[in-house]
């Protein structure tokens, strides 16, 4: 009996052992869930930071975009200007070099036109002159 007694009571401290092992093993794995719940509630928190980080900037990027967009129409729209005024300035420049040279041909023909009628005026002088 006594036997007995001692096998029962390996048995019962096995059993306790085992039983606390059980234990040991329920909190370290509530112990360690908590640790993942929060690990994954700080994983998600980074993430969703990430996104509105990424977010934020599509939003910069697509708004640098459009003003970029915008800078070379004006850009493109100022060189169109320009080449206009420079074809302008282009044509005025000629059509003054024209009425230059067609002023300065008037001004040698009415110069010659002179010279002529003094030399027609010299030679009606001289012939009256003679005729006196």
């Amino acid at each position: 009996c006594e036997a007995e007694a001692s096998e029962a009571a390996r048995h019962r401290d096995a059993l306790t052992d085992r039983t606390n092992s059980v234990r040991d093993i329920e909190r370290q794995e509530r112990l360690l869930t908590k640790q993942l719940g929060n690990v994954n509630a700080r994983t998600e928190k980074l993430r969703r930071g990430a996104d509105d980080k990424a977010e934020a900037a599509r939003d910069r990027m697509d708004a640098l975009k459009e003003v970029h967009r915008t800078l070379a129409e004006e850009r493109g729209e100022r060189g169109r200007e320009m080449e206009r005024r420079r074809v302008r300035i282009k044509q005025t420049e000629k059509k003054m070099a024209d009425l230059k040279e067609n002023i300065e041909n008037e001004v040698h023909s009415a110069h010659d036109e002179y010279l002529k009628m003094e030399s027609h005026i010299k030679f009606y002088i001289t012939e009256m002159e003679q005729s006196i």
